[in-house]
């Protein structure tokens, strides 16, 4: 029979004999578990649902689709609401949907842009989404079905999209699929998974509303940071300690030009995002000038350490969006260094 706690060495101790915990962790738990049950019980009971931003429009969805809808949107809390900051809100890229709008979302992800803009057209645009890795494109598929359950509207391909045809060799990241890609992400994959950089987001109040959507325990938010950071960092840095846990996965690249020709698109895209993980160039190249005609509006997350801005402007300016506005992604300081940039193109 083991000890409830034992020694280890000055600085750790062992919990029920397997877990090694940092002394000053186990310490601060044992005091604070009177109180911070309390406080638990209390923070549950008083602090109202965490609401986000630019989010009117949910209200305007009938009972059912509503309750369908937020099965998604919160199995993808923290996505639901990066994208509603990013693409739809005042201080990010203002978009806005009408009806009928027609949109094409490269780099589809778990379908959180392409689910917001049907439901921010009334539930009537019709979306091209493209998402190649097959285990995020199920759960495209399964997010866009709880609005549009028989994709009549919104039709998910299962393609890459670049300057070329063929295959290529994905990089597939299981806990941050958000950075999966054909192109070498390991800078991005370092700092986004820094547990210093999640403990500090989530506990801090500024940081935008979806950072306490992250995927980590329920009981965290309810904890006093001086108990849940020291925690949640020991948590974090115990995964990240295993390694970067990634898939190689074969996908077959298409050129989008190639794609829309046998759809249905009409004379306008009112919308064209794209979001691919350093790839934005590969697919921009691969965009006919009679595609590059019917955009509106062109959305791109550009990764300038890779010097993408420059050549992405002569292509926009080249194809009539010369209204174009430039936001650094600020979500955090730890992204300065990513100089990641978030684009939006416009006709005069």
């Amino acid at each position: 029979m083991f000890n409830l706690i034992e020694e280890v060495t000055d600085d750790v101790v062992a919990v029920l004999g397997q877990a090694w915990l940092p002394r000053t962790v186990v310490q601060a738990a044992v005091v604070g578990v009177p109180l911070l049950t309390a406080y638990a019980l209390l923070s549950r009971w008083t602090t109202p649902p965490t609401t986000l931003p630019d989010e009117e429009f949910l209200d305007d969805l009938s009972p059912e689709v509503r309750a369908n809808v937020d099965v998604a949107r919160k199995q993808h809390a923290y996505m639901f609401g990066q994208v509603t900051e990013e693409y739809f809100s005042k201080s990010g890229l203002n978009l806005s949907i009408k009806p009928n709008a027609v949109i094409v979302d490269v780099g589809g992800h778990v379908g959180m842009f392409s689910l917001q803009c049907f439901l921010r057209s009334k539930c009537t645009a019709k979306i091209f989404t493209f998402e190649p890795l097959p285990e995020t494109r199920a759960k495209c598929i399964a997010s866009v079905a709880t609005a549009d359950p028989d994709q009549k509207n919104i039709k998910v391909f299962p393609y890459g999209l670049s300057d070329k045809t063929g295959t290529v060799e994905f990089t597939y990241v299981p806990f941050a699929s958000l950075l999966s890609g054909y192109k070498n992400n390991q800078e991005e994959l370092d700092v986004m998974m820094n547990p210093d950089r999640i403990v500090r987001n989530y506990y801090n109040p500024d940081s935008p509303a979806y950072w306490q959507a992250l995927g980590v325990p329920a009981i965290f938010k309810y904890l006093p940071m001086i108990i849940g950071a020291p925690l949640l960092r020991f948590a974090l840095a115990a995964e990240c300690a295993k390694g970067p846990q990634t898939k190689k996965v074969e996908c077959e690249l298409r050129r989008l030009s190639d794609v829309l020709a046998s759809e249905d698109v009409g004379p306008t895209i009112d919308v064209l995002k794209i979001d691919v993980e350093r790839a934005e160039l590969d697919v921009m190249r691969g965009i006919s000038a009679a595609d590059w005609a019917k955009v509106k509006v062109a959305l791109i997350e550009v990764h300038e350490n890779e010097g993408h801005l420059a050549p992405i402007r002569v292509i926009l300016n080249a194809n009539g969006l010369t209204n174009i506005e430039e936001k650094q992604d600020l979500d955090d300081d730890d992204n300065v260094s990513l100089n990641i940039w978030l684009v939006r193109a416009s006709r005069p």
